[in-house]
């Protein structure tokens, strides 16, 4: 095994098992060729090595189901808690529905949190586009997607996944984006671009 996928494959995957370049045959560690710069084709990004750390970012932005969608259960259930257990006196079932309203708000909150603190506090730096994962959440039955982004800091190259709520995956790979970063919350600045 050569050095260099030993060095930045630490599972130590066999030379069978890399992909490698079809522009320059060098082994691939990431969706872009780390020797030549090109995108190495339709390769599953979780099935790659990392060559870089990679740090799971929250995504820093308000959409419905971060924000929206809580506020409506905290909206309903905190006041219809609160109308049961003065006018009903439906102690027990109050109590569950104020839980589920505080639990929602506490969700939305957090969110506004995280958004104002990356707005305020966070660094834009630019991020080169390596490919897309499937997220943990669906839309209609369809995986949402992650980015994969490669940026600079004072401690090195590394590798931001960042949650983008949609199925879409609107970064052509290889291109440039400028991304908000604030610990492990990011925000990617440029517009989508139209497809």
């Amino acid at each position: 095994m050569s050095d260099s996928i030993q060095r930045n494959n630490p599972k130590l995957k066999s030379p069978s098992e890399v992909t490698t370049c079809p522009k320059c045959g060098a082994p691939l560690l990431s969706e872009v060729c780390q020797y030549c710069g090109s995108y190495g084709g339709e390769v599953a990004t979780g099935d790659l090595t990392a060559e870089y750390p990679m740090i799971k970012c929250k995504l820093a932005k308000f959409t419905f189901f971060s924000t929206i969608f809580p506020l409506i259960f905290a909206f309903a259930f905190g006041i219809g808690g609160l109308i049961g257990g003065i006018f009903f006196h439906f102690a027990g079932l109050c109590l569950i529905f104020l839980v589920i309203g505080v639990a929602a708000a506490v969700i939305a909150i957090r969110n506004t949190i995280i958004v104002c603190s990356n707005k305020s506090k966070g660094k834009v730096v630019k991020g080169t586009v390596y490919g897309y994962m499937d997220d943990t959440i669906s839309y209609n039955n369809v995986n949402g997607q992650q980015v994969k982004l490669l940026i600079d800091t004072q401690d090195g190259k590394r590798f931001l996944l960042i949650p983008l709520a949609t199925t879409e995956k609107p970064y052509p790979v290889n291109s440039t984006v400028n991304v908000r970063v604030y610990r492990n919350t990011a925000y990617i600045l440029d517009d989508i671009p139209n497809l």
